[in-house]
């Protein structure tokens, strides 16, 4: 049987010691697209930029802000939706 995938090339950014607890390495393929605007720098920039944005270092994410905040916004859209709903008995019952 014939190797069909003899010559393919894919391109990719790997970035190591990232600074994780949990991982060493990102890989980052890049689209085959044809032609890529961005530059290799700009390219292994934006690949740094996303993994900085995802990791915390040495902190441990708060939930409870986040709980508090969804059950606020839940909160409020239903009180909102309560009022509409009475406002529309009103004017058509």
């Amino acid at each position: 049987m014939k190797n069909i995938y003899r010559g393919v090339q894919r391109k990719m950014i790997v970035l190591k010691n990232i600074g994780s607890e949990l991982f060493d390495e990102a890989y980052f393929v890049i689209k085959e697209s044809g032609e890529n605007p961005m530059s290799e720098k700009d390219m292994v920039s934006e690949a740094c930029r996303i993994v900085s944005e995802k990791l915390v270092v040495g902190k441990k994410r708060k939930k409870g802000g986040r709980i508090i905040r969804d059950f606020l916004t839940f909160s409020l859209g239903a009180s909102i939706s309560f009022l509409v709903t009475y406002i529309c008995c009103l004017l058509f019952a």
